[in-house]
């Protein structure tokens, strides 16, 4: 690092000058590559090595054996997407059908206590018409006795009415010859 110095207030001061951060990272950059090969040559030298580099053939062989692998799960995702997708349509289709039921349960108990409270008022209204009935048809009898005797009574003033006609009629036929 170099130093530099400036000046602050009127005193100096050294501040050590950094190097630009891309110069840095690039040689952390050749360490860590100079590191990982050391590695792996005292891997490859020691026998640590678990795996020793494939040939060509067995490269293609495993490489294919990596594609029918990866088509084989892909064929699977589809048959697994396929049937996925019905049971999501199975699920949605039982959770439409259960809100379905509970509006009808919804809509059935709104309807059942309509028809209760009409079905009560109807009958209420049903009796007390019977009662009514019952009541005028009494009065109907006690009035059509009243009327009975209301007609007897008129056909006695009728009669009455008739008979002092008759003797009026007499009287001014007797009269009108007593004045002759």
């Amino acid at each position: 690092l170099e130093l530099s110095c400036f000046i602050q207030a009127g005193r100096a001061h050294a501040r050590p000058r950094l190097p630009p951060p891309a110069l840095v990272m690039a040689r952390l950059s050749v360490a860590a590559l100079l590191a990982s090969i050391a590695v792996a040559g005292a891997r490859s030298a020691s026998g640590l090595d678990p795996k020793p580099r494939p040939n060509l053939e067995e490269w293609k062989e495993g490489k294919a054996k990596a594609a029918a692998e990866k088509e084989a799960v892909a064929a699977r995702e589809k048959k697994t997407a396929a049937v996925g997708k019905v049971v999501e349509m199975l699920e949605s289709l039982q959770a439409k059908i259960l809100a379905e039921g509970e509006a009808e349960a919804k809509t059935y108990e709104k309807f059942s206590c309509f028809c209760k409270d009409t079905t009560k008022e109807r009958v209420e209204a049903i009796q007390k018409g019977e009662d009514n009935a019952a009541a005028l048809s009494a009065t109907i009898e006690e009035l059509s006795s009243q009327r009975d005797g209301h007609d007897e009574a008129i056909q006695e003033a009728e009669e009455t009415i008739a008979a002092l006609k008759k003797e009026q009629a007499e009287a001014d036929a007797a009269r009108a010859a007593t004045k002759k």
